[in-house]
């Protein structure tokens, strides 16, 4: 993903992003996308994880978005700090309705993106 800021444009425009980066929480970030004025977490999840574990990704995204707005707020920048949780397969009705519920935001690729 982190060669592929193209995928997120919704989000922004971003360079090639940084795999692993470390929150001041101590999280690591499958990848975080930062331009400056805007920063953005990716949490990637493959074709065949477990439907637990894409929801575990939504709660994930949930607390990666909260403290990179932390961050933001304490170098006193403007919190806008977002989070994607992406994955090549359609989460369950159940998954998309927690999804919905907290406001994640979901970003389907092609099966092909994991090679």
């Amino acid at each position: 993903m982190r060669e592929h800021a193209e995928e997120l444009e919704d989000f922004g425009e971003f360079e090639p992003g940084k795999n692993e980066a470390v929150l001041s929480s101590g999280d690591r970030l499958d990848v975080l996308f930062d331009n400056a004025r805007q920063r953005l977490a990716v949490e990637v999840k493959t074709s065949k994880c477990s439907e637990d574990e894409l929801m575990r990704g939504v709660y994930q995204c949930v607390k990666c978005r909260a403290v990179l707005r932390a961050e933001q707020l304490a170098m006193r920048q403007m919190p806008n700090g977002e989070a994607v949780l992406v994955c090549p397969r359609a989460p369950s009705n159940t998954t998309k309705a927690l999804v919905k519920r907290l406001n994640v935001n979901f970003h389907r690729v092609p099966v092909d993106a994991e090679r």
